[in-house]
């Protein structure tokens, strides 16, 4: 089990030129690019609080265990912090629990990601990841902006505030807004709803 606060943006479309440049370029911590990747992530009916995904092989429950509302990090951030309870299933039976016909229902929703990653540690047990994603969901293209940080619970708001401020510093590119500022579950959601 793992607790992190959480900020997240999307926006439609592609990513733009700025926010690329910004994060390969401007931003601090280590660039990472892992391979591309498509999780599959269980849709259900007006919750936005449950995240249950098949990601590589294994299995991910996350629940929202806490709002903490809207943080105004600064003039070009604001955004809605969330606290986050992950549980990682690590059987290696995991990826049989979803059969063929249960994937290919509706409820299931495949996202394709393409992920550049930031990592900040502020001490040896406390730290962060800033992620940029190019999405492709049900052939529309997203793009997002997370920050998840880790470390002891009680001070996750504290570690957030941290490097939250220190990561937008220096960020060029639209305003990354609170009417974009949702979970993976709400964005399903959204989409879905265009049907």
């Amino acid at each position: 089990m793992l607790i992190t606060a959480e900020m997240r943006w999307f926006h439609p479309g592609q990513i733009p030129a700025d926010i690329r440049g910004w994060f390969e370029s401007d931003c601090l911590g280590k660039l990472e690019t892992p391979p591309a990747r498509e999780d599959l992530y269980l849709c259900v009916p007006g919750c936005e609080f449950l995240n249950l995904k098949h990601r590589q092989g294994r299995l991910e429950l996350k629940w929202r265990r806490e709002d903490l509302g809207v943080w105004n990090v600064s003039p070009q951030w604001q955004g809605r912090a969330q606290i986050w309870i992950k549980w990682p299933c690590d059987d290696p039976q995991a990826e049989r629990m979803i059969p063929p016909e249960v994937r290919e229902m509706k409820t299931w929703i495949a996202v394709e990601k393409a992920r550049s990653l930031r990592s900040h540690s502020l001490d040896g047990e406390s730290g962060g990841a800033l992620e940029l994603s190019q999405l492709h969901i049900q052939n529309q293209d997203w793009w997002s902006v997370s920050l998840e940080v880790y470390g002891p619970e009680e001070r996750l708001p504290e570690i957030l505030d941290a490097i939250a401020s220190t990561v937008s510093r220096n960020y060029s590119g639209p305003p990354l807004t609170l009417a974009h500022s949702y979970p993976y579950p709400a964005l399903l959601l959204r989409i879905g709803s265009r049907e």
